[in-house]
Protein backbone atom coordinates (compact mmCIF):
# COMPACT_ATOMS: atom_id res chain seq x y z
CA UNK A 1 0.00 0.00 0.00
CA UNK A 2 1.21 3.85 -0.70
CA UNK A 3 2.35 5.48 2.24
CA UNK A 4 1.16 9.36 2.06
CA UNK A 5 2.71 12.52 2.75
CA UNK A 6 1.39 16.09 2.98
CA UNK A 7 -2.20 16.58 0.51
CA UNK A 8 -2.43 12.78 0.07
CA UNK A 9 0.67 12.93 -1.98
CA UNK A 10 2.28 9.37 -2.23
CA UNK A 11 5.85 9.76 -0.78
CA UNK A 12 8.75 7.58 0.14
CA UNK A 13 11.35 7.49 2.88
CA UNK A 14 14.84 6.32 2.51
CA UNK A 15 18.44 7.28 4.27
CA UNK A 16 20.24 9.59 1.84
CA UNK A 17 23.43 7.36 1.89
CA UNK A 18 21.28 4.41 0.49
CA UNK A 19 19.32 6.88 -1.90
CA UNK A 20 22.92 8.53 -3.53
CA UNK A 21 24.85 4.98 -3.76
CA UNK A 22 21.67 3.23 -5.69
CA UNK A 23 21.07 6.59 -7.83
CA UNK A 24 25.27 6.64 -8.39
CA UNK A 25 25.28 2.92 -9.65
CA UNK A 26 22.94 3.43 -12.17
CA UNK A 27 24.21 6.65 -13.43
CA UNK A 28 27.22 4.94 -14.92
CA UNK A 29 24.96 2.72 -16.81
CA UNK A 30 22.53 4.64 -18.50
CA UNK A 31 23.16 6.18 -22.16
CA UNK A 32 24.29 10.13 -22.79
CA UNK A 33 22.20 12.85 -23.17
CA UNK A 34 23.22 13.80 -26.48
CA UNK A 35 24.15 10.26 -27.86
CA UNK A 36 22.43 7.36 -30.22
CA UNK A 37 20.43 6.64 -27.43
CA UNK A 38 18.66 9.68 -26.05
CA UNK A 39 15.79 7.57 -24.15
CA UNK A 40 17.80 5.69 -22.28
CA UNK A 41 19.69 8.57 -20.64
CA UNK A 42 17.24 8.13 -17.80
CA UNK A 43 17.02 5.76 -14.54
CA UNK A 44 13.58 4.01 -14.18
CA UNK A 45 12.71 3.67 -10.58
CA UNK A 46 9.72 1.36 -8.87
CA UNK A 47 9.09 0.49 -5.67
CA UNK A 48 8.26 -3.66 -4.61
CA UNK A 49 8.42 -5.81 -1.39
CA UNK A 50 11.46 -7.88 -0.88
CA UNK A 51 15.06 -8.43 1.06
CA UNK A 52 16.55 -5.36 1.39
CA UNK A 53 19.10 -7.42 4.12
CA UNK A 54 19.47 -11.19 2.36
CA UNK A 55 20.57 -12.56 5.91
CA UNK A 56 17.14 -11.05 7.40
CA UNK A 57 13.64 -12.71 7.03
CA UNK A 58 10.86 -11.64 6.20
CA UNK A 59 10.28 -8.79 3.32
CA UNK A 60 9.96 -5.08 3.69
CA UNK A 61 9.48 -2.21 1.05
CA UNK A 62 12.56 -1.56 -1.12
CA UNK A 63 13.52 0.73 -3.90
CA UNK A 64 14.20 -0.33 -7.14
CA UNK A 65 16.36 1.04 -10.24
CA UNK A 66 17.09 -0.41 -13.43
CA UNK A 67 19.48 1.46 -15.99
CA UNK A 68 21.03 0.67 -19.59
CA UNK A 69 23.10 2.51 -22.43
CA UNK A 70 22.75 -0.79 -24.62
CA UNK A 71 25.98 -2.65 -24.16
CA UNK A 72 25.35 -2.91 -19.98
CA UNK A 73 22.25 -2.61 -17.73
CA UNK A 74 21.94 -2.46 -13.74
CA UNK A 75 19.50 -3.60 -11.51
CA UNK A 76 19.81 -2.41 -7.73
CA UNK A 77 17.49 -2.13 -4.78
CA UNK A 78 17.65 -0.73 -1.16
CA UNK A 79 15.50 -0.60 1.82
CA UNK A 80 13.09 2.38 1.87
CA UNK A 81 9.60 3.30 2.98
CA UNK A 82 6.29 3.49 1.35
CA UNK A 83 5.23 2.78 -2.49
CA UNK A 84 5.12 4.21 -5.79
CA UNK A 85 3.77 3.88 -9.07
CA UNK A 86 7.27 3.36 -11.42
CA UNK A 87 8.99 6.39 -12.26
CA UNK A 88 11.72 7.67 -15.05
CA UNK A 89 14.48 10.31 -13.62
CA UNK A 90 16.30 11.96 -16.14
CA UNK A 91 19.95 11.50 -15.62
CA UNK A 92 20.93 15.03 -15.11
CA UNK A 93 18.38 15.15 -12.69
CA UNK A 94 20.32 12.02 -10.99
CA UNK A 95 23.28 13.63 -11.18
CA UNK A 96 21.37 16.95 -9.00
CA UNK A 97 20.17 14.95 -6.65
CA UNK A 98 23.19 13.62 -5.94
CA UNK A 99 25.16 16.67 -5.91
CA UNK A 100 22.87 18.14 -3.50
CA UNK A 101 22.23 15.38 -0.87
CA UNK A 102 25.33 13.86 -0.77
CA UNK A 103 27.28 16.47 1.47
CA UNK A 104 24.58 16.16 4.00
CA UNK A 105 26.20 13.02 4.81
CA UNK A 106 28.85 14.60 6.16
CA UNK A 107 28.77 14.12 10.18
CA UNK A 108 25.27 12.38 9.75
CA UNK A 109 25.28 9.51 8.53
CA UNK A 110 21.35 8.96 9.76
CA UNK A 111 20.16 11.42 7.35
CA UNK A 112 17.36 10.73 5.68
CA UNK A 113 14.69 11.96 2.34
CA UNK A 114 11.51 11.50 1.08
CA UNK A 115 10.48 11.23 -2.32
CA UNK A 116 7.05 12.74 -3.22
CA UNK A 117 5.43 11.99 -6.41
CA UNK A 118 2.53 14.62 -8.20
CA UNK A 119 1.54 12.85 -11.20
CA UNK A 120 4.42 14.08 -14.00
CA UNK A 121 6.66 15.57 -11.47
CA UNK A 122 8.83 14.55 -8.39
CA UNK A 123 10.40 15.99 -5.34
CA UNK A 124 13.31 15.22 -3.20
CA UNK A 125 13.39 16.97 -0.47
CA UNK A 126 15.23 16.46 3.57
CA UNK A 127 12.79 14.37 5.55
CA UNK A 128 10.38 16.81 7.29
CA UNK A 129 10.18 14.66 10.50
CA UNK A 130 14.01 15.23 10.92
CA UNK A 131 14.47 18.99 9.35
CA UNK A 132 12.14 22.16 9.78
CA UNK A 133 13.60 23.54 6.69
CA UNK A 134 15.87 21.71 3.99
CA UNK A 135 17.04 21.45 0.48
CA UNK A 136 14.36 20.42 -2.37
CA UNK A 137 14.99 19.34 -5.55
CA UNK A 138 11.73 19.54 -8.17
CA UNK A 139 11.84 17.94 -11.51
CA UNK A 140 9.27 16.89 -14.16
CA UNK A 141 9.51 13.08 -14.62
CA UNK A 142 10.48 11.11 -18.44
CA UNK A 143 8.32 9.17 -19.94
CA UNK A 144 7.82 5.65 -19.51
CA UNK A 145 6.07 4.75 -23.11
CA UNK A 146 9.46 5.39 -24.81
CA UNK A 147 11.58 2.91 -21.85
CA UNK A 148 12.29 -0.35 -22.96
CA UNK A 149 10.05 -2.70 -20.82
CA UNK A 150 12.19 -6.09 -20.58
CA UNK A 151 14.75 -4.93 -19.26
CA UNK A 152 14.57 -6.40 -15.89
CA UNK A 153 13.53 -10.08 -18.15
CA UNK A 154 16.95 -10.00 -19.93
CA UNK A 155 19.18 -9.50 -16.66
CA UNK A 156 17.27 -12.28 -14.57
CA UNK A 157 16.86 -14.73 -17.32
CA UNK A 158 19.86 -17.20 -18.57
CA UNK A 159 20.15 -18.02 -22.05
CA UNK A 160 17.41 -21.01 -23.19
CA UNK A 161 20.28 -23.01 -23.97
CA UNK A 162 22.09 -22.77 -20.95
CA UNK A 163 18.97 -22.83 -18.64
CA UNK A 164 17.88 -25.92 -20.08
CA UNK A 165 20.68 -28.06 -19.65
CA UNK A 166 21.37 -30.42 -16.52
CA UNK A 167 23.82 -28.51 -14.71
CA UNK A 168 24.52 -31.41 -12.57
CA UNK A 169 26.95 -33.35 -15.55
CA UNK A 170 28.72 -30.41 -15.82
CA UNK A 171 29.68 -30.15 -11.67
CA UNK A 172 33.43 -31.10 -12.66
CA UNK A 173 33.86 -29.13 -15.53
CA UNK A 174 35.40 -25.86 -15.49
CA UNK A 175 32.69 -23.47 -14.82
CA UNK A 176 31.02 -19.84 -16.63
CA UNK A 177 31.42 -18.32 -13.17
CA UNK A 178 34.74 -15.80 -12.67
CA UNK A 179 35.07 -13.85 -9.54
CA UNK A 180 37.37 -10.59 -9.48
CA UNK A 181 38.39 -8.41 -7.27
CA UNK A 182 37.43 -4.84 -8.38
CA UNK A 183 40.60 -3.04 -7.33
CA UNK A 184 42.30 -5.86 -9.90
CA UNK A 185 39.56 -4.99 -12.64
CA UNK A 186 39.88 -1.60 -12.81
CA UNK A 187 43.86 -1.87 -12.99
CA UNK A 188 42.61 -3.07 -16.78
CA UNK A 189 39.65 -0.80 -16.92
CA UNK A 190 42.27 2.06 -16.44
CA UNK A 191 44.17 0.93 -19.33
CA UNK A 192 41.41 -0.17 -21.41
CA UNK A 193 40.64 3.08 -21.55
CA UNK A 194 44.04 4.98 -21.96
CA UNK A 195 44.56 3.20 -24.91
CA UNK A 196 40.62 2.85 -25.97
CA UNK A 197 40.67 -0.43 -26.59
CA UNK A 198 38.48 -3.36 -25.57
CA UNK A 199 39.50 -5.82 -22.67
CA UNK A 200 39.99 -9.41 -24.14
CA UNK A 201 40.50 -12.37 -22.14
CA UNK A 202 41.18 -15.53 -22.48
CA UNK A 203 40.32 -17.88 -19.96
CA UNK A 204 40.57 -22.07 -18.90
CA UNK A 205 38.71 -21.99 -15.82
CA UNK A 206 37.91 -20.44 -12.28
CA UNK A 207 40.72 -20.62 -10.86
CA UNK A 208 43.47 -20.00 -13.41
CA UNK A 209 45.19 -17.03 -14.43
CA UNK A 210 43.37 -15.32 -17.47
CA UNK A 211 45.30 -13.96 -19.85
CA UNK A 212 44.74 -10.31 -21.14
CA UNK A 213 45.14 -8.25 -24.44
CA UNK A 214 44.62 -4.93 -24.50
CA UNK A 215 45.34 -3.04 -28.54
CA UNK A 216 47.98 -3.81 -30.16
CA UNK A 217 50.78 -3.72 -27.38
CA UNK A 218 49.51 -4.63 -24.27
CA UNK A 219 49.53 -8.38 -22.51
CA UNK A 220 49.33 -9.35 -19.54
CA UNK A 221 46.86 -11.24 -16.52
CA UNK A 222 44.65 -11.09 -14.23
CA UNK A 223 44.22 -13.70 -11.23
CA UNK A 224 40.42 -14.48 -11.03
CA UNK A 225 39.10 -14.94 -7.02
CA UNK A 226 38.80 -19.34 -6.92
CA UNK A 227 35.88 -20.88 -5.22
CA UNK A 228 35.20 -24.73 -4.59
CA UNK A 229 35.60 -26.56 -7.80
CA UNK A 230 33.41 -30.23 -8.75
CA UNK A 231 31.63 -29.35 -5.43
CA UNK A 232 27.57 -29.62 -5.28
CA UNK A 233 27.75 -27.06 -2.43
CA UNK A 234 28.63 -23.95 -5.33
CA UNK A 235 25.58 -26.07 -7.63
CA UNK A 236 23.43 -23.34 -10.24
CA UNK A 237 25.34 -20.22 -8.64
CA UNK A 238 28.28 -21.18 -10.76
CA UNK A 239 26.28 -21.28 -13.68
CA UNK A 240 23.68 -18.06 -13.12
CA UNK A 241 23.59 -15.23 -10.66
CA UNK A 242 22.43 -15.73 -7.57
CA UNK A 243 20.25 -12.82 -5.83
CA UNK A 244 16.83 -11.18 -6.14
CA UNK A 245 15.56 -9.23 -9.34
CA UNK A 246 12.15 -7.63 -8.97
CA UNK A 247 10.10 -7.20 -12.37
CA UNK A 248 8.48 -3.81 -12.61
CA UNK A 249 4.66 -3.09 -13.54
CA UNK A 250 4.87 -0.10 -15.95
CA UNK A 251 2.03 0.89 -17.96
CA UNK A 252 1.35 0.02 -21.59
CA UNK A 253 3.79 -1.52 -23.91
CA UNK A 254 7.06 0.51 -23.86
CA UNK A 255 9.74 0.10 -26.44
CA UNK A 256 11.81 -2.87 -27.38
CA UNK A 257 14.85 -2.90 -26.16
CA UNK A 258 17.10 -1.40 -28.57
CA UNK A 259 18.89 -3.74 -31.16
CA UNK A 260 22.38 -4.85 -29.48
CA UNK A 261 24.14 -5.28 -32.75
CA UNK A 262 23.32 -1.90 -34.23
CA UNK A 263 26.40 0.06 -36.07
CA UNK A 264 28.51 2.50 -34.03
CA UNK A 265 29.83 5.46 -35.71
CA UNK A 266 32.44 5.52 -32.67
CA UNK A 267 33.69 4.52 -29.17
CA UNK A 268 30.67 4.46 -26.42
CA UNK A 269 31.04 7.13 -23.85
CA UNK A 270 29.80 6.62 -20.52
CA UNK A 271 26.89 9.03 -19.50
CA UNK A 272 29.77 10.63 -17.07
CA UNK A 273 31.77 11.12 -20.25
CA UNK A 274 34.16 8.56 -19.24
CA UNK A 275 35.35 6.15 -22.44
CA UNK A 276 34.03 2.86 -21.96
CA UNK A 277 34.75 -0.27 -23.83
CA UNK A 278 31.89 -1.93 -25.50
CA UNK A 279 31.28 -5.36 -24.24
CA UNK A 280 28.05 -8.09 -24.88
CA UNK A 281 25.39 -5.63 -25.27
CA UNK A 282 22.23 -6.70 -22.79
CA UNK A 283 19.66 -8.92 -24.73
CA UNK A 284 22.37 -10.25 -27.12
CA UNK A 285 21.78 -14.40 -27.18
CA UNK A 286 24.91 -15.92 -26.88
CA UNK A 287 23.71 -19.60 -27.07
CA UNK A 288 26.26 -20.00 -24.58
CA UNK A 289 29.23 -20.27 -26.28
CA UNK A 290 30.20 -16.55 -24.81
CA UNK A 291 30.92 -18.53 -21.44
CA UNK A 292 31.08 -21.92 -21.46
CA UNK A 293 33.69 -23.55 -24.11
CA UNK A 294 31.78 -25.22 -27.31
CA UNK A 295 32.87 -28.56 -26.47
CA UNK A 296 31.59 -28.55 -23.33
CA UNK A 297 28.57 -27.56 -24.44
CA UNK A 298 28.69 -30.33 -26.88
CA UNK A 299 28.96 -32.18 -24.30
CA UNK A 300 26.49 -31.20 -21.64
CA UNK A 301 23.94 -31.48 -24.38
CA UNK A 302 24.91 -35.18 -25.16
CA UNK A 303 24.23 -36.15 -21.66
CA UNK A 304 21.43 -34.27 -20.75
Amino acid sequence: MASHGPEGRVVIRIATGALCTLLADLALTTAPEDGADPQLASVLLYTDRGYPDPGEPGVSDILVGVSTNRRVAGHVFAGSDGQMTPMLWPVAKVAQVIAVFKPKLKGNKEHGVIITRDTEHVTVQEDPNLFDDGDSITFKLGDIETYPHKLTELIADMPTSRKSRDLSSLLDQPKPRTDFYAVDLALLVKIATGRKSVIETFRLDQDSRILVRIGDYWRGWIRPVPYEQGSTKVGRHAYEPEGDVYHPDLPGTGVDVPDPYAPTEKEPVAATGAAVDPVLPLGADDGGEFFVDPAEVEQAEATS
